[in-house]
């Protein structure tokens, strides 16, 4: 899609009218709707400038984000965007209650909440040593699910939290794979 590469190349305001136009053919297409709340997340996130004020930048990435969220109740995506974005905007509230939302919805997507849950394996890396890129291929594997976030600290700053919220974090499957 041209949007796309309007984006890549940094040209926001021509991938915005380019994902506007699309939604204007399919109002309600996923890959488009998720594209220009990035691009509009990206523009908050980094402040550039558009011919929109801030304010309404916002807005509309929220709505967006949140007919995603009605549209696709399946697809984790967008709460984890707007998690990021509430997570930049320091809007706890909200922040606290899609936390709240990803948890409930992967308990719910569980097989079996019995089972042992355990952990197979994890990826530790230093900043600039590719474990982004390593994250990005595993997450591609049918059998692995991304935690809720995909650096959860527990070993750092939230060992206090303990076990349980740890393996919170994760959605175990009924092979045990997560």
């Amino acid at each position: 899609m041209l949007a796309d590469s309007y984006y890549e190349i940094c040209e926001y305001q021509n991938a915005i009218l380019f994902y506007e136009n699309a939604l204007k053919v399919e109002p309600n297409k996923y890959w488009s709707l998720f594209n220009l709340a990035r691009v509009y997340s990206k523009c908050i996130t980094e402040k550039i400038t558009l011919d929109l004020e801030r304010s309404s930048i916002i807005n509309k990435t929220i709505a967006i984000y949140v007919k995603l969220i009605s549209l696709y109740p399946n697809k984790e995506n967008p709460l984890l965007k707007l998690r990021e974005l509430y997570t930049y905007l320091k809007k706890i509230d909200e922040l606290s209650l899609i936390n709240n939302l990803i948890l409930l919805r992967r308990q719910h997507r569980q097989i079996n909440p019995r089972q042992k849950q355990k952990i197979d394996f994890m990826l530790i890396g230093s900043m600039k040593s590719a474990t982004t890129t390593l994250f990005e291929v595993i997450s591609l594997h049918p059998k692995f699910s991304k935690p809720i976030a995909k650096e959860i600290h527990y070993y750092s700053v939230k060992y206090h939290m303990g076990k349980s919220w740890y393996l919170s974090n994760f959605l175990f499957q009924e092979n045990g794979c997560f």
